[in-house]
């Protein structure tokens, strides 16, 4: 069961991915991007100790079957835990290499609603669990593209999804204020709504790395930590105490992950 829940996932992004390209004369890699206008950012700042302490403590204490103990213990010991954490976070930044081991997901499948068919696969839709020091590496990196992002003014003033103070309320907010002033000035208003199918597993590595030099000026160690980040992912479907073979993972992020959501706002820019 743990195999045909992977073979379909995988399918199904493959035939979303297969009908994408479609549409295009050519790679979505290719596509001509505008230069880059803003600061630079070539590498990430090293985190000290006590930063560390203070964004564990404040995690989730959520364990996945990756993880060699319970996430409870690992916070609780993390005092005498962290030089060696530490050393792993600051190694990865400083060289742009993610280790292959943090590079693996566990994958449960998940009702989308309730009461739907159990024997239907495509009911069931992927979230993936990482190792709790993932976790922690991937929480280091949001921070300071989010701050370079910002000092640039590099968001979609439009983008209500993944951001601080933004949420489908005040996109909904907006939505109906200018319902409301096209209404009150005579003019009449269509509605475009789109669903992007399977949005997070689809998009391509290449073309968010060449987003990121491009148009948000990454480069340097922080762009070769992006590009190991996407290289040599694997995935397997566990359930109960069962699991399945691992696959390469070739397109998208994790849903589940940390840096997942602000990377898929910089694709989707």
């Amino acid at each position: 069961m743990c195999n045909d829940f992977l073979k379909f996932f995988n399918l199904k992004i493959d035939n979303v991915r297969k009908d994408i390209l479609s549409s295009f004369s050519h790679h979505a890699s290719t596509v001509n991007l505008p230069s880059s206008s803003c600061i630079p950012f070539f590498n990430f700042s090293l985190v000290t100790f006590e930063s560390l302490c203070a964004q564990v403590s404040g995690m989730k204490a959520s364990t996945c079957i990756l993880d060699p103990l319970p996430s409870t213990l690992f916070k609780s010991c993390f005092g005498y835990l962290c030089p060696a954490v530490l050393t792993i976070i600051n190694d990865s930044l400083a060289t742009g290499v993610v280790p292959t081991a943090l590079k693996t997901a566990a994958v449960t499948p998940m009702l989308k609603k309730p009461n739907s068919d159990l024997n239907n696969l495509s009911n069931f839709h992927p979230i993936s669990h990482l190792p709790f020091i993932a976790k922690i590496l991937e929480g280091v990196v949001p921070s300071q593209l989010h701050n370079h992002l910002t000092i640039n003014n590099m968001f979609e003033p439009l983008q209500y999804g993944f951001r601080k103070l933004h949420s489908t309320e005040t996109a909904l907010v907006k939505v109906v204020n200018d319902l409301l002033l096209a209404s009150d000035s005579g003019a009449l208003s269509i509605l475009i709504l789109l669903d992007l199918s399977s949005a997070f597993d689809t998009f391509d590595h290449m073309l968010l790395l060449n987003r990121l030099e491009t148009i948000f000026g990454v480069s340097g160690t922080a762009l070769e930590w992006f590009r190991s980040y996407f290289t040599g992912r694997t995935q397997f479907v566990f359930m109960d105490s069962f699991r399945s073979d691992v696959d390469p993972v070739c397109t998208g992020v994790p849903q589940g992950s940390v840096l997942g959501p602000l990377l898929f706002s910089i694709y989707i820019y």
